[in-house]
C-alpha cells in the first residue's frame, strides 16, 4: 500500500489532503505542532476509512531535528514513502520591511522555506528506495505578488519556487517529481463568522467568482501524485480562484474595511489611562512591531472623559493615519460614540450591548464591537447590528465554554478579551475566536511607567508571532 506524509494536517487544507488520500486507500502519516491533535486526527481517519492506516506525529516544521525524527517514524511504521506534502506554514502576518527582526525572519523562513527543503531531502531518501515518488509544497499566491505586512511570508514562499526547481532537476533521475501549488482565496476556518455580504465582497474580487476549497487543493495534490502527472515537475501551479492574474487592487479590494482587516490581523491593543505623550510613543512601538489596531478607552473616573479620550483618539488618528486603525473603547453612551467618530475613531468597543450605542455606531458608519457573555446576550448584540461581539471576560469563561458556544452560534464572530497572551492566543483562535484584544500584556504598566518602548515592542511582537504561528 502506498504511503503519504502530510505536514500541518489537523485542519483546513492539510486535513483535506489527508482525508482524500485515506479515501483513496493510502496509508497516511500526518503532523502537527500539537502531537495530541495529530494523534487524534489519525484515529479519526482510521475510524472513517477502515482500510487506511494512519499515524499522527508531533513536529515543529521550523526544527530540522523534528523533521528528521518524523521521517524516521514513517520509515519504521510503514517502511516506504510515496508522496510528501509540505503544507505546514507560518503565516507571517504583520511583519513588514521596516519592522521585521532577525528572529522574525528566522521564524517564518525556517517554518516555510527551510522546512520545505529539509523535508524534501528526507522524503527523497525514502522515496529513492522504492523507485520514486512525488513531492508537493503548498505554497501561495504570495510567491508572485505581495501585500503590506507580509514581507517575510512573501520571501519564504518565493524561495519555495527555487527549491522546487532544484528538486525537480536533481531528483528527476531518481523517479521523483517535485511541484508547488500556489494556493489562494482558500476557504479555511478563518472564514468562520464572515457574513454573507462579506463573503460576496471577497468573491467579487476574484475572476472565478468563488473561493478555492481545501478539497479542490487536495484533488490537485492527488492528480500530481498520480501516474497521469509523471511528466509534470518543477512547476508552480496556481489553484487560487484567479488571484494570480489580478492587479494588487483586486487582490486586496484596496478599501479593506475595518471588520475584514480585524479578522485578518486578529489583534487589538487596548490603551487605558495612559497620558497622550506616552500613548503616542507606545503606539509607535506597537506599529513598528506590526500592530494594526489600537483602542483608546474612555476613563469614566475623570470629570470629562469625553474630552480626554477624544483628544487621545484625535492625536492617534493624526499621527498614524494609514498605519493604524484607531478605535474607542469602554464606550457607554451615544454621545461618546459621536465624540469618538468626530475625533477619528473607526470602530466602537463597549463593555455591554447597549442598543443606543450600537444604533448610533451603525448610523455613523462605524464598526460595532459590543460586549456580551451569555448566548442570549451574544444573540441580542448580533441582532442589534454588531459586526463582531466582544466576549468578556474570556478567561473566566474558559476554553470549553467558548468551544461549546461556537456550536449553536458559529455565524457570530467573537473577539476575546481578558486573559489574552501569547500562550492563550492559539487556544482562542483554534476555537473559532476571530480576534483577540489585550492591554496590560503588551502595554504593561511597569513598561509604560518606565517609558520602555522597546519592551512594549517586544511584547507586541510576541503576541503577533503567536497569531502567525496558528497556521496549522
Amino acid at each position: 500500500m502506498k504511503t503519504i506524509l502530510v505536514t500541518g494536517a489537523v485542519r483546513n487544507t492539510g486535513l483535506a489532503i489527508a482525508r482524500r488520500f485515506a479515501a483513496d486507500g493510502w496509508d497516511v502519516a500526518l503532523t502537527s505542532r500539537d502531537a495530541a491533535a495529530a494523534e487524534k486526527t489519525a484515529k479519526a481517519l482510521e475510524a472513517e476509512f477502515p482500510q487506511c492506516r494512519a499515524l499522527g506525529i508531533g513536529m515543529d516544521p521550523a526544527k530540522v531535528p523534528d523533521i528528521r525524527a518524523a521521517f524516521a517514524v514513517v520509515k519504521e511504521r510503514f517502511g516506504r514513502l510515496d508522496a510528501f506534502v509540505n503544507n505546514a506554514a507560518n503565516l507571517g502576518v504583520g511583519f513588514s520591511v521596516l519592522n521585521a527582526t532577525e528572529a522574525d525572519w528566522d521564524a517564518v523562513m525556517n517554518a516555510n522555506a527551510r522546512a520545505a527543503f529539509f523535508g524534501a531531502q528526507e522524503a527523497a531518501r525514502l522515496m529513492g528506495a522504492n523507485g520514486g515518488g512525488s513531492i508537493l509544497v503548498i505554497s501561495s499566491c504570495h510567491a508572485k505578488k505581495t501585500v503590506p505586512g507580509r514581507a517575510l511570508y512573501t520571501a519564504s514562499k518565493a524561495a519555495i519556487g527555487g527549491i522546487v526547481r532544484s528538486l525537480a532537476v536533481e531528483l528527476g533521475p531518481l523517479g521523483i517529481t517535485a511541484n508547488a501549488i500556489l494556493a489562494g482565496a482558500v476557504r479555511t476556518d478563518r472564514w468562520d463568522g464572515l457574513t454573507d455580504e462579506e463573503i460576496a465582497t471577497r468573491r467579487s474580487r476574484w475572476p472565478a467568482g468563488r473561493e478555492t476549497t481545501p478539497e479542490q487543493l487536495a484533488a490537485t495534490v492527488a492528480f500530481l501524485c498520480s501516474d497521469a502527472a509523471r511528466t509534470i515537475t518543477g512547476a508552480e501551479i496556481p489553484v487560487d480562484s484567479g488571484i494570480g492574474v489580478c492587479l494588487q487592487r483586486e487582490i486586496l479590494g484596496e478599501e479593506m474595511n475595518v471588520v475584514d482587516q480585524l479578522k485578518r490581523d486578529k489583534l487589538v491593543v487596548i490603551a487605558r489611562g495612559i497620558p497622550t505623550d506616552v500613548l503616542l510613543r507606545a503606539a509607535e512601538a506597537c506599529v513598528e512591531a506590526g500592530v494594526a489596531f489600537l483602542e483608546s478607552t474612555f476613563d469614566h473616573r475623570l470629570d470629562d472623559p469625553i474630552a480626554d479620550n477624544a483628544a487621545k483618539i484625535a492625536a492617534l488618528a493624526r499621527e498614524f493615519a494609514g498605519r493604524l486603525r484607531v478605535g474607542a473603547g469602554t464606550v457607554l453612551t451615544a454621545e461618546e460614540v459621536r465624540a469618538a467618530r468626530d475625533a477619528g475613531a473607526e470602530y466602537i468597543i463597549s463593555p455591554d450591548s447597549d442598543p443606543d450605542v450600537i444604533a448610533e455606531t451603525k448610523r455613523l458608519g462605524l464598526a460595532s464591537i459590543p460586549g456580551a457573555m451569555t448566548p442570549s446576550e451574544i444573540k441580542r448584540a448580533w441582532a442589534l447590528g454588531a459586526d463582531v461581539v466582544k466576549l468578556f471576560p474570556a478567561d473566566d469563561l474558559g476554553m470549553h465554554y467558548i468551544q461549546n458556544l461556537r456550536g449553536p452560534l458559529p455565524h457570530i464572530p467573537l473577539m476575546a478579551t481578558g486573559g489574552v497572551n501569547p500562550q492563550t492566543i492559539p487556544e482562542f483562535l483554534s476555537r473559532g475566536i476571530v480576534a483577540c484584544g489585550t492591554g496590560i500584556t503588551i502595554l504593561r504598566p511597569d513598561l509604560v511607567a518606565a517609558r520602555d518602548y522597546e519592551g512594549i515592542k517586544k511584547l507586541a511582537r510576541e503576541h503577533l508571532a503567536a497569531i502567525a504561528a496558528v497556521g496549522n
